[in-house]
């Protein structure tokens, strides 16, 4: 018998993605497969449509969910890499004091 699967290599990895639904796929074989895989698989977009001119021409408004607080150990995380992004090197206390001043006004919507 015939083998009806396909080995799984470094060099084959978009013939498994995109039957996966991850990469679009290039070919009738790789549209086939993801058919199949995703067969019966509710998509809940019946009378849902997209207004692509409208994204295009900037007319759609973002919602934004808020900011999501921290915990104070991840909040000083954060703060220790990002002064790891800065190669380790102390900060200048006029730059500290002007990131501060950005940060407030960001804080207070100016």
């Amino acid at each position: 018998m015939g083998k009806n699967s396909i080995e799984m290599k470094a060099e084959n990895l978009n013939e498994w993605l995109a039957p996966l639904g991850y990469l679009f796929p290039k070919n009738s074989w790789e549209l086939r497969q993801f058919e199949i895989l995703h067969d019966g698989y509710d998509y809940k977009l019946i009378d849902k449509s997209v207004n692509v001119d409208a994204i295009i021409e900037g007319r759609v408004q973002s919602k934004s969910i808020g900011q999501i607080p921290l915990l104070k150990d991840e909040e000083n995380s954060i703060q220790q890499l990002r002064m790891a992004a800065r190669k380790g090197e102390t900060v200048p206390e006029d730059i500290l004091k002007k990131m501060k001043r950005n940060q407030e006004k960001k804080r207070n919507g100016e």
